[in-house]
């Protein structure tokens, strides 16, 4: 599948971004996820599953790294999206 908002993020950019994200705690994953999928509502549902799946993770907190690596993002979006 084709991610196009990531294509179009990166051509509005100008190629300076980098498809990551930094978290502390699965609180503040869960909560950049909501906040992506709120930016990107107007979009199929499938383009916003595709740019935030392929997100990659960085979790700030060692002490957190087990749960937030472990979670389920593509379950999370699909109980937000569906």
């Amino acid at each position: 599948m084709k991610n196009t908002i990531l294509d179009e993020v990166i051509n509005s950019r100008k190629g300076l971004y980098v498809h990551a994200i930094e978290v502390e705690d699965i609180y503040s994953l869960q909560s950049a996820i909501e906040a992506l999928c709120d930016e990107f509502r107007d979009r199929e549902k499938e383009d916003i599953k595709e740019f935030i799946n392929t997100l990659q993770v960085y979790c700030l907190e060692d002490r957190n790294e087990n749960e937030v690596y472990n979670f389920n993002v593509s379950d999370y979006l699909n109980e937000l999206l569906d």
